[in-house]
């Protein structure tokens, strides 16, 4: 008789019992180093980027990677978010003069990136906007949303 054991896989931190599933911390790693990247590259432009990560049923990714990037906004899908408010923040940050950039990192379960950065734009918002989606070999694809 052989001894074996199972367990569930699924880097989305979303079984219950357990604090951290495998994959989770990678998954999280990865995304703030992006982030991070990103937000350079949004400071030195003035822009506004809806970074999608991974997360269909749970956020977990999108939170933890989101706090510790420092992102201006985290939209998950365990939580209702107004459009409408995700552009007034955005709006105040710059108009303020308190941001010259603005990270929203967005869970795929929410909606995709680009669809996020449209509904933006058709709830007023008038900042440089891109969107990012998943990671594709290695490298981001951005969208102009202007």
């Amino acid at each position: 008789m052989v001894s074996s054991s199972w367990s569930p896989r699924t880097i989305d931190n979303d079984i219950v019992g357990t604090d951290y599933t495998i994959g989770f911390d990678t998954a999280v790693a990865t995304a703030t180093e992006a982030l991070d990247k990103i937000q350079d590259t949004a400071f030195s432009h003035g822009r506004t980027f809806v970074v999608e990560v991974m997360g269909r049923n749970a956020g977990d990714i999108a939170l933890w990677a989101g706090i510790a990037s420092g992102a201006d906004q985290i939209i998950v899908p365990e939580e209702e978010y107004d459009i409408n408010e995700v552009v007034r923040k955005v709006k105040e940050g710059y108009e303020s003069g308190e941001k010259s950039h603005h990270i929203i990192v967005l869970a795929e379960g929410v909606m995709g990136a680009e669809e996020f950065a449209a509904k933006m734009k058709e709830a007023g918002d008038t900042s440089d906007l891109r969107a990012t989606n998943h990671w594709t070999r290695g490298s981001w694809w951005f969208t102009n949303c202007a």
